[in-house]
């Protein structure tokens, strides 16, 4: 042996060879266990030269221990029924399962009848693969599985029983099948008189297949079917990010498949989306589905109804629309471009009044709402998508994110404003130049002459602004609630901060902010109350416009009362609503009712107008080329010379009337007041006009607000 390797009998030149001299003893032991014939011969020598490999095998197997251990010894190895699942092996411990994140918590059961031993045998021994066998000698080891508390996962014993081994490759053989292609391969092959072409027998065949046409008709679905289902299963579909806010209607029919889309309207595209979602109910995000079912939400709030409308296929589940809604919280604020590239904000707060049904109308909600007005619209850079959630977060944490903590205000008793400069701005002689325009004198003359087609005042303004393009279209973003009564001192403080810290975050300087009148007199006390040259005194307040024409309504019906304009509204409207409609609190009702008196008016008025036939036939054509062509507001107002004189002419009837009394002088106002609250534009000049109307009819709040 001394050119070879005891252990494996190899020469040693081939590999790598280590000189074994302290490590002897070991071989030694090895050889002796095996009993292999080499003990003598490692008894007689010193040190010995073998293999690198031969040696390391030779101890792993010595490690390993004999060959043919004792019952003993494989006895206290078996397997522990009471801490490991008998299929998969694995702890099945219930306390560390409790500490894992529910949807990764596995079920464990105990074994709990002696049928269960002979069941999972015959399921692993019809397995017949790896897992079967392993499952059946561990079962086999114990008598009683009761006895022995063994426990087992309840998914891994689900999966366990509906394993299907691999069944034959290709149909299944049908031997009346076989034996007809035999007799025709038999005929082709021995009859060189009748020789067929593929394209003729494949021709012959589809001729029989036409023969039915019912089963056509229904072949002609299915393959229909199975190219759509092909194309729906093989577009790639993203669905571990939402879209972002502002694209999430753009492009709808992006991951629809050609064979879907082809001249598709509405109904078609929520057609194809719903049935993209049937057939891939896990691997597709529908945008269209997924908004209309944050709507649904939004609107009604209903579990029922989306969980209903989701297992029909035309809208998502309810959890899905929570996962999306905690994800856009979750997500970033959207980019606002710097006031440098033409970027304006400003904001708007008021009281957010949320009455809850409660059993003893108490815990109502009272906080202060705040929103955020991007001009133009496209400032907003939404691009990046929006991670999708795999689980709801808590409410305190969501709570968390939006969470505006309460600022204290103390103002030291400074009195904010009394450091206000009042001028007396009412000293003005303010005369009334014109009652009308030339707009307003053409639809109301449309009106008198029974013009086809002219519609009502808001449709005719329409008609002359759908070609303006001399506008910027806003975006209106919400920002977090202040959780503190709105009427509150420290609230409104509060809300002034977080507006400024807001805009300091988009790097604009102009602090815009609107609240309605009670709001808006506390809030301009604080800002007037700031030390100059501060951030908080640097900050603008403007009063709610719509508020001040509600105001304006108000003082209209005040002034009007007793003059029998409530019994005039009350021929259209009913009498309870008339009494809300002159308080000026049913805005929308109020300016309808208004503007159709102000047009009964006007016809009294016409009477009295001279206008000749040819004069007649020109302003009807004019009008009815108003609403079939192109023609803008100010192509009108700059032009028609002719009109100038008529709405001169209507304004001084107007006022020779106002000479003929009190009462007609009343009218008459009320037809001024009217005028301007439909051709209001609300600037500081307009509500210059209207504050002798507030302290006359007593809305001294309104009048000192606007002064």
């Amino acid at each position: 042996m001394a050119g070879n390797c005891f252990i494996c009998e190899n020469s040693l030149s081939v590999g790598e060879t280590v000189n074994v001299e302290r490590g002897l003893q070991t071989l030694k032991n090895a050889s002796n266990e095996r009993d292999d014939g080499h003990l003598e011969f490692l008894n007689n020598v010193t040190s010995v030269t073998v293999h690198v490999e031969c040696r390391k095998e030779e101890r792993e197997e010595n490690a390993a221990g004999p060959c043919n251990p004792s019952p003993h010894k494989k006895r206290s190895s078996k397997f522990d029924f009471r801490t490991l699942c008998l299929v998969c092996g694995e702890e099945a411990n219930e306390d560390v399962e409790k500490r894992k994140r529910q949807e990764y918590r596995r079920k464990i059961k105990q074994v709990s009848t002696l049928s269960f031993k002979d069941n999972i045998i015959k399921t692993a021994e019809s397995r017949g693969d790896g897992l079967g066998k392993i499952v059946r000698d561990r079962v086999n080891f114990e008598y009683d599985l009761v006895a022995a508390e063994a426990k087992y996962h309840d998914n891994c014993l689900i999966s366990f029983n509906k394993y299907k081994s691999g069944g034959s490759v290709g149909r299944p053989h049908d031997e009346n099948i076989r034996l007809a292609m035999e007799e025709i391969f038999y005929y082709i092959e021995n009859n060189n008189d009748c020789q067929f072409t593929l394209t003729y027998k494949k021709k012959f065949c589809y001729e029989n297949k036409k023969s039915n046409v019912s089963e056509e008709r229904l072949r002609v679905v299915e393959a229909a079917a199975a190219i759509i289902r092909e194309d729906i299963r093989s577009v790639l579909i993203n669905t571990d990010t939402y879209p972002p806010v502002n694209q999430m209607f753009d492009n709808i029919n992006k991951n629809i498949p050609q064979s879907n889309i082809n001249e598709l309207e509405n109904k078609c595209t929520a057609l194809s989306h719903a049935i993209m979602k049937c057939t891939r109910p896990r691997t597709f995000l529908s945008r269209l589905l997924l908004g209309i079912s944050v709507f649904l939400h939004r609107r009604y709030g209903s579990k029922r109804l989306l969980d209903m409308l989701s297992n029909l296929g035309f809208s998502n589940k309810y959890n899905e629309v929570l996962l999306y809604e905690s994800a856009a919280v979750n997500h970033p604020k959207p980019k606002i471009l710097s006031p440098a590239a033409g970027a304006f904000i400003q904001y708007s707060a008021d009281n957010a009044d949320i009455n809850i049904n409660t059993i003893d109308g108490h815990n109502t909600v009272h906080i202060m709402g705040v929103i955020q007005i991007v001009t133009p619209k496209n400032a907003v850079i939404v691009d990046e998508e929006i991670p999708r959630l795999r689980i709801i977060p808590a409410a305190k944490d969501i709570a968390a994110i939006a969470h505006v903590p309460l600022q204290m205000y103390d103002n030291f008793g400074v009195s904010g404003l009394s450091k206000i400069d009042v001028e007396n701005i009412l000293s003005d002689n303010v005369s009334i130049k014109s009652f009308i325009n030339k707009i307003v004198f053409l639809w109301m003359y449309g009106k008198w002459k029974t013009v086809s087609d002219v519609p009502g005042w808001n449709g005719f303004i329409e008609y002359l602004t759908k070609e303006n393009n001399k506008f910027s279209t806003s975006r209106i973003l919400f920002l977090p609630f202040i959780h503190h009564p709105a009427s509150n001192l420290n609230t409104i403080y509060t809300t002034l901060n977080s507006i400024h810290d807001n805009m300091k975050f988009h790097g604009h300087e102009a602090c815009v902010v609107t609240f309605d009148q009670p709001l808006f007199i506390k809030a301009r006390e604080i800002v007037a109350a700031s030390e100059p040259g501060s951030e908080l005194s640097k900050i603008i307040i403007r009063l709610g416009v719509f508020q001040l024409i509600m105001s304006f309504l108000g003082s209209i019906g005040y002034l009007m009362a007793g003059s029998g304009l409530k019994e005039v509204l009350s021929v259209v409207y009913a009498p309870n609503s008339v009494d809300k409609m002159l308080d000026g609190h049913v805005y929308a009702r109020a300016v309808r009712g208004h503007i159709l008196l102000h047009l009964a008016l006007s016809k009294f008025v016409a009477q009295d107008m001279e206008i000749d036939d040819h004069t007649d036939d020109y302003i009807q054509r004019y009008i009815e080329q108003i609403i079939v062509q192109n023609v803008s507001y100010e192509d009108v107002e700059g032009s028609t010379i002719i009109l100038e004189s008529y709405v001169e002419q209507f304004n001084d009837i107007l006022k020779k009337i106002q000479n003929r009394g009190p009462t007609a002088k009343l009218w008459v106002q009320y037809f001024y007041m009217v005028s301007k609250t439909r051709r209001l534009r609300w600037t500081l000049k307009s509500c210059k006009k209207m504050l002798p109307f507030f302290h006359a009819s007593g809305h001294f709040l309104y009048a000192k607000s606007a002064h």
